[in-house]
């Protein structure tokens, strides 16, 4: 709880209350010719006026068939009718042998699977790992690997990934099916152990519809052993650390954490449990209700009977009510004039003398309320015109009235 700043409610009320006192304030390579071995070579050029006549070695001349009577004519076998044409073996035709057909593939592929964890709180995590992946046909790298957690999740396994791990949002009991499938599509469904995920402990709210101020308790209860720490969210920015055991946290709603006041309406609150096996989610243990406040409070101050005495002043009384979240406290301004002088009683249980406007945020003192009732004891009170404001805060922040008694102090 934060305490609200009074003074700056107060500045312009007490500031009129001062004056009404009546004091002053002031690239690719080229081809060559062949040579061919057995030609001969020209030695000698032969100039155009030059006639070669070819000289011929009877001994070695080729005789002219065409001019030779004596010499048979060749028969070119393939324009001879009486010669068997020859058969190419390679040509000849034969049966071709009967195709193979290769056995269809029926066979399953195998692999195992096993998780760390079977038993779960939620938000925790699980982890399955996936080992000895293989089929008769198929290369492991060709199996499809898909994990169905049991929550309408899955997951595809690459054929470098070994494990995958899984965060369940729900409780309940899951079957894990890891399916391995390979390029003839035939499937094999391995089922290692389920898990059962389960919500740790329980919460009990003492009230769920409260006003600003009003407090409540959280009950923690059946909380589990092993249990490390729990984690408490109220919903309007504060955040506490508990032991991980049963417990009651006394709450109450007014400003948020740094912040202004807390709207009415609805208010969601967690809580987180840690264990060995790691951390929850955060889990919704309740939801509480603030409830509108409409009215301001309403302060009095009590004139003493002999009011004229200074003894009469030296516990200063009151009331204050509220018809909703209820009177926070009240602000106590006793002030006294002496001549020109005007003093103002402060928290330090001091007077102090007002010299400028800015000094009335120094004066005042905040005191509780009883059953509707308030009081201020004051010392160093002396005679002469005495003035005391005083104005009521409930816990919605609301300001009520300023209730002003002024009042001549001529004896002791």
């Amino acid at each position: 709880m934060q305490t609200p700043l009074k003074r700056p409610l107060l500045a312009a009320a007490v500031t009129g209350a001062i004056f009404a006192t009546g004091a002053v304030l002031s690239a690719p390579a080229s081809a060559a010719t062949p040579v061919l071995a057995d030609e001969p070579t020209a030695t000698a050029t032969a100039t155009p006026t030059d006639e070669v006549t070819p000289t011929v070695d009877p001994t070695t001349a080729t005789p002219d068939p065409t001019s030779d009577p004596t010499t048979a004519p060749t028969t070119d076998p393939a324009t001879d009718p009486t010669t068997a044409p020859t058969t190419d073996p390679a040509t000849t035709p034969t049966d071709n042998p009967p195709a193979t057909t290769a056995p269809a593939d029926v066979t399953k592929p195998t692999g195992a699977a096993k998780i760390n964890y079977t038993s779960l709180w939620v938000g925790q995590r699980t982890t399955l790992t996936l080992s000895g992946v293989s089929d008769d046909h198929s290369a492991p790298a060709a199996i499809k690997r898909v994990v169905a957690w049991g929550d309408g999740t899955t997951t595809i396994l690459s054929p470098t990934t070994i494990s995958a791990t899984k965060q369940y949002a729900k409780a309940g009991k899951f079957t894990i099916t890891v399916t391995l499938t390979d390029e003839a599509g035939n499937a094999a469904a391995i089922k290692p152990a389920g898990v059962s995920v389960t919500v740790p402990g329980k919460v009990k709210l003492s009230a769920t519809s409260v006003w600003h101020g009003q407090k409540f308790n959280v009950v923690f209860s059946s909380v589990p052993s092993g249990t490390t720490k729990i984690v408490l969210n109220e919903g309007d920015g504060y955040v506490t650390t508990l032991k991980g055991k049963n417990q009651t946290v006394p709450s109450m709603y007014y400003h948020r954490y740094r912040g202004g006041l807390m709207p009415a309406g609805p208010v969601t609150l967690t809580a987180t449990y840690t264990n060995k096996q790691g951390t929850t989610t955060p889990i919704v243990i309740g939801k509480v209700t603030i409830k509108k406040d409409s009215w301001n409070p309403h302060v009095t101050v009590t004139k003493p009977q002999h009011s004229e005495r200074v003894s009469s002043w030296k516990t200063i009384r009151g009331t204050a009510t509220d018809k909703g979240s209820g009177v926070q406290d009240v602000w106590v301004i006793p002030m006294r004039a002496s001549g020109s002088k005007v003093y103002c009683y402060t928290y330090k249980k001091t007077w102090l003398r007002l010299r400028n406007d800015s000094d009335v945020n120094k004066c005042g003192v905040a005191v509780g309320v009883s059953k509707g009732k308030w009081s201020l004891s004051v010392k160093g009170l002396a005679k002469g015109k005495f003035t005391v404001l005083a104005v009521a805060e409930d816990w919605s922040d609301r300001a009520g009235n300023v209730a002003q008694v002024t009042k001549k102090l001529t004896h002791s």
